[in-house]
């Protein structure tokens, strides 16, 4: 377990280092605040875990509140950030682990390092709301792995899958992947029972449902107007996945008005993907098909655009729903750079390794956000009196978290 627990350790270094004030000057982004503290905070920790939020069940960002609240106000969003900032770090060691040897250790650390180093991610960094996406990539990475052999990493993937598969609909895009491991096992050994009596995959086939069925009878999404079209689309793939996976967000906007880039990035796209379904085996192809039901998903019912047209919003931010598939790209990039020859190999590799990690490196200093004073926030409420509604100013500025004083 040495390499994984330095993978967790580096991880956790680096992604501070990005920014540090998630850690010197901790405050609640967006939702974290105005709703999974301020909803434990007033309405008790257990009671809000029952409650959907934008047409699914979201545990794990309520749960992280319910956590926070055992610690004074002022240190809160540190408890938070900390957490979020842990389940990031866990995917890095899982990657390394023995769990997903059927992929060698230079490109599962290449994945590990890019989910760690990628750039466009100011909005989901260390926040609870969006540690979701990441929770979804942990899911798909229990799904291609090595079946647990021991006790241990059977209650790991069950907890992972229940923490996972109730804080987002994520659940319902693996629970293919895991039918198709299945359809695999059964084709190789024509055992009835080692295909079908795996726990695991009924227990995501139930909360696949559980999530499928609350989105429709919520209906909780978003009802922006698309603004949808082919050529946007072919925008959106090139310049936010095929390109965009490796340019910090900043660079979409004026790379946008370049036609022969945007072709250029579609043919590059389209051939990496090409060699990985031919040549990449079940477990590339599940996880490609994983990053198309996810992003076809988030171009559907997009949230956060309001009256505005949801695509060309996503196109110039929204960093969220490309979070999922640019991982999903690059490792997909690294796959098909194993299936160059052995003198090609080498020299692929350096030179795209660089330009990558010349992206990254651009960005690698996340955007200072603003030092709104939380504590001072904080002991202002903590001195109201009982029964006072207060609203607290959290992040982005011009959010704020409505707490009733106990």
């Amino acid at each position: 377990m040495g390499v994984p627990l330095l993978g967790f350790a580096l991880a956790l270094l680096v992604m501070i280092m990005r920014r540090p004030e998630i850690i010197t000057h901790a405050q609640f982004w967006a939702e974290d605040g105005r709703n999974w503290y301020a909803e434990a905070y007033n309405g008790g920790p257990i009671s809000s875990l029952l409650y959907p939020h934008t047409g699914y069940f979201q545990t794990y960002p309520r749960l992280a509140m319910a956590l926070a609240l055992a610690v004074p106000m002022q240190w809160a969003p540190l408890v938070s950030n900390l957490l979020s900032l842990c389940v990031r770090a866990a995917l890095v060691a899982f990657l390394l682990t023995t769990r997903l040897q059927w992929a060698s250790i230079a490109a599962r650390a290449a994945v590990a390092a890019y989910i760690v180093l990628m750039p466009g991610i100011g909005e989901v960094h260390a926040n609870a709301t969006n540690t979701q996406w990441y929770l979804g990539l942990y899911l798909l990475a229990v799904a291609v792995a090595e079946p647990p052999r021991r006790p241990a990493w059977r209650v790991h993937d069950a907890l992972i899958f229940i923490l996972g598969g109730l804080s987002g609909p994520f659940v319902i895009f693996v629970a293919p992947v895991l039918v198709w491991r299945q359809v695999v096992t059964w084709r190789a050994t024509r055992n009835l029972i080692a295909a079908t009596g795996d726990p695991l995959v009924w227990l995501a086939l139930a909360l696949a449902l559980l999530q499928g069925v609350t989105i429709l009878a919520t209906k909780g999404r978003g009802d922006s107007p698309l603004g949808d079209s082919l050529p946007l689309l072919a925008h959106i793939l090139s310049l936010r996945i095929f390109i965009g996976f490796a340019v910090p967000e900043r660079w979409i906007g004026p790379l946008a008005g370049n036609l022969g880039l945007m072709v250029a990035g579609l043919l590059w796209g389209i051939s990496v993907l090409a060699v990985v379904l031919w040549r990449g085996g079940w477990r590339m192809r599940s996880i490609v098909l994983f990053g198309a039901l996810m992003l076809a998903a988030a171009l559907s019912s997009p949230v956060g655009s309001g009256d505005a047209a949801a695509w060309p919003f996503m196109l110039l931010s929204d960093a969220r729903y490309f979070v999922v598939p640019n991982v999903i790209f690059a490792t997909a990039v690294v796959c098909a750079a194993t299936q160059l020859t052995a003198h090609m190999r080498l020299p692929a590799c350096a030179v795209g390794g660089a330009l990558v990690l010349l992206g990254c490196l651009f960005d690698f200093r996340l955007a200072p956000l603003p030092d709104l004073d939380f504590p001072a926030a904080a002991a202002g409420f903590s001195a109201a009196a009982s029964g006072t509604r207060v609203d607290l100013p959290i992040l982005p500025p011009g959010w704020h978290m409505t707490l009733v004083r106990h």
